[in-house]
């Protein structure tokens, strides 16, 4: 991994590209655009392929408020198309508590989830929300409340402890 990151006035800047490697039982999924098994499509009940991830992203932090964009590309030979995704983050410290509200863009050969339909769909950009809310019930215990925090549309909470 090769990592590039610098202050530059009240600007935070970090570039990072990296190799990965990935493995995939096939089994008996179907390719959804072709129609045939993976399995069959790739000659073999398993796939293992190498990509690079390239990210650059910029925050800042003024006062009680922080703000961080990222961008990200990934190549892979398994679908058509680069998958970029784009990522606004924002928070604000109110005494013992915090907001967050974040929006993701995803151009991807990823299939979406239609929650009205409950199946996978064909969807080259996928937009999402993240909102959040923290409080610091003690010194080193906060408690959340989280819409999308999983990206399935969902309400969770979580605990934190700071050890």
């Amino acid at each position: 991994m090769v990592e590039i990151s610098n202050l530059i006035m009240f600007l935070y800047v970090l570039n990072f590209f990296h190799d990965k490697n990935n493995f995939f039982e096939l089994k008996n999924y179907i390719n959804p655009y072709l129609g045939i098994s993976y399995a069959l499509q790739f000659q073999n009940t398993t796939y293992q392929e190498k990509f690079n991830v390239q990210a650059l992203t910029f925050g800042t932090q003024v006062k009680n408020f922080s703000m961080d964009v990222g961008f990200f590309r990934t190549v892979y030979d398994f679908y058509l198309h680069p998958t970029s995704i784009r990522l606004y983050s924002f928070s604000y410290l109110w005494k013992k508590a915090m907001f967050n509200l974040s929006l993701r863009s995803e151009y991807s050969d990823h299939m979406a989830y239609d929650t009205k339909n409950q199946s996978l769909k064909y969807q080259r950009r996928k937009d999402e929300t993240y909102l959040g809310f923290q409080y610091l019930v003690f010194k080193k215990g906060m408690i959340g409340i989280h819409y999308n925090y999983f990206l399935l549309n969902e309400l969770s909470s979580s605990l934190t402890l700071f050890l």
